[in-house]
C-alpha cells in the first residue's frame, strides 16, 4: 500500500513538473535506486538489488535516449558518456555485490542534480523536454 502512494505521488509530481524537473526527478529515483540497491547488497538481498539497479540502470537509459546530439552536441556528448560510464560502474558494482561502490556511483549524480536545479530555477518559463541541453548549452 506505502509504495502504491508513494508511486502515485511521484506520478502526480512529473506529471505538474516542468520538464527541467522532470530531469531532476530521474537524478533523484536514480540516487535512490541506488541507494536502495546498497543496502540491498550490504543485507545479501540479490533480488532487491537487482532491481533497483535496473530501476537505475533504465532512468539512466531513458536520460541517454533524450539527449539532443543536434542542439546541444558538447553538452550531448559529455553527458552520454558519463551515463555509459556511470552504468558500467553501476553494473561493476553490482557484479561484484558491493554496497559501498553502488554509494559511491550514487554521489556522482549528486552534482548534476543540483546544477539541473540551479538551470531549473534560471529558466522557469522553460517547456521543451527535448531541448534542456539547449538551456545547459547556451549557459
Amino acid at each position: 500500500m506505502g509504495y502504491d502512494v508513494a508511486r502515485n505521488y511521484r506520478m502526480q509530481a512529473a506529471e505538474f513538473a516542468s520538464p527541467l524537473g522532470v530531469i531532476v526527478q530521474a537524478y533523484e529515483q536514480i540516487t535512490g535506486a541506488l541507494q536502495k540497491s546498497a543496502r540491498a547488497a550490504d543485507a545479501r538481498k540479490i533480488e532487491e538489488k537487482t532491481r533497483e539497479v535496473n530501476r537505475a540502470l533504465a532512468i539512466i537509459g531513458h536520460l541517454e535516449a533524450m539527449l539532443d546530439h543536434e542542439v546541444g552536441p558538447k553538452v550531448a556528448e559529455k553527458l552520454e558518456v558519463f551515463y555509459r560510464t556511470m552504468s558500467y560502474q553501476i553494473v561493476r558494482a553490482s557484479a561484484q555485490g558491493s554496497g559501498d561502490d553502488l554509494r559511491k556511483v550514487s554521489e556522482y549524480f549528486v552534482p548534476l542534480r543540483d546544477a539541473w536545479r540551479v538551470v531549473e530555477r534560471e529558466n522557469p518559463t522553460f517547456s521543451a523536454a527535448k531541448g534542456a541541453t539547449t538551456v545547459i548549452a547556451s549557459q
